[in-house]
């Protein structure tokens, strides 16, 4: 004597199954994203990294031009031209991407280097080491910034 109707087994399998691959699949999406959202983590680190680099290189090279002209040597101001606007380009990027502290810290960078050309192409840029002191100031507060944001440990 049978007390379930035939098909009852098959459904009660069924809706156990079904059941199975709906939680199978949630899990999947849940991994799915935080995979995702891990990656572009990385690749926002990533890419930061390489801005704020080129940034401090581009700054520190500008910042070498002005003091070879402290020293006296003769200067060319059309050789800041260059560098300047990819400073100015990679300003960009960093107000896009960077944190507060660090898109500060690259403004006062550029507006100290050019102040610094302005004095250059005026010729009263003055050939003490204060002016040096103040740009090297500037970029270590940046490079700061910029490792502090990435995580970088001292």
């Amino acid at each position: 004597m049978q007390t379930q109707p035939w098909w009852g087994s098959p459904l009660v399998a069924g809706i156990f199954a079904f059941a199975g691959v709906m939680v199978a699949q949630v899990v999947v999406v849940t991994l799915d994203y935080f995979k995702v959202k891990r990656e572009d983590a990385r690749r926002w680190h990533a890419e930061r990294r390489i801005i704020y680099a080129e940034a401090l290189s581009i700054a520190l090279k500008l910042a070498e031009m002005a003091r070879t002209y402290n020293t006296g040597d003769d200067f060319d101001t059309s050789k800041w031209d260059g560098p300047y606007m990819d400073l100015t380009h990679k300003c960009g990027e960093i107000q896009l991407l960077g944190s507060s502290p660090v898109r500060k810290a690259i403004l006062n960078v550029y507006g100290i280097l050019i102040d610094c050309m302005n004095e250059i192409n005026d010729n009263r840029l003055s050939t003490s080491n204060e002016r040096d002191g103040e740009v090297g100031e500037c970029l270590d507060t940046f490079a700061a910034a910029a490792r502090k944001e990435l995580g970088v440990k001292e």
